[in-house]
């Protein structure tokens, strides 16, 4: 849902759509646009501090409302990060209101906040270039007691790596499973805080 309209991939394509103003299930064939930088299948969209993340695996593409009828988005021209990529889908995360988190096509944790692209996991991109499989990876956000986590499962590897959002430090999360006594991810994959019941529930 981005600015009265509801935002759209096309499978397996570069494609993308937008409904009709305020009417999300009316839609026009010719209401369509094509990524252009890297054109690769959009495998996400994001709605980021009111811009549109067009999300491939070689490239991120930001656009914006312009106000126009009937061609109401535009691509940002100046944008620094269009080469970034996502390799995982289900690692994106915006925190913050106004900050990306996702792995990168390198198999890096990285960051876009406004036109500034940053990878995080300099002290982990080794342990996670070992790693069998990362596409499969998935992430959420924690926020209780003061902190902000940002943790990222790696189903593959049976690993849990958490990047502390305040301290800029990374720690790695797990629980003991007593039936092949081993370490083995952490069992958490989504979260919410309850307001009404003042609980943090951890899926």
């Amino acid at each position: 849902n981005f600015n009265t309209y509801l935002i759209a991939n096309s499978e397996n394509s570069n494609s993308w759509h937008f409904s009709n103003p305020n009417l999300p299930f009316k839609w026009d064939v010719s209401d369509s646009y094509d990524a252009e930088r890297r054109p690769d299948p959009v495998d996400a969209i994001v709605n980021v501090n009111n811009r549109l993340l067009i999300c491939g695996k070689n490239s991120i593409e930001p656009w914006y409302n312009s106000g126009t009828p009937g061609d109401p988005l535009l691509r940002s021209l100046n944008a620094s990060f269009v080469n970034a990529g996502i390799l995982s889908p289900f690692t994106i995360d915006v925190v913050d209101e106004d900050r990306m988190l996702f792995i990168n096509k390198d198999r890096r944790l990285a960051s876009i906040r406004g036109n500034t692209y940053k990878v995080l996991t300099k002290p982990y991109d080794k342990e996670i270039q070992g790693f069998s499989e990362v596409s499969d990876a998935n992430a959420f956000t924690i926020n209780e007691g003061g902190k902000s986590f940002y943790v990222v499962n790696f189903p593959q590897a049976k690993r849990t790596l958490v990047y502390d959002l305040e301290l800029d430090a990374w720690y790695e999360w797990g629980y003991w499973d007593e039936n092949t006594s081993e370490y083995n991810a952490f069992r958490g994959n989504c979260y919410e805080y309850a307001r009404k019941w003042n609980y943090h529930l951890i899926g």
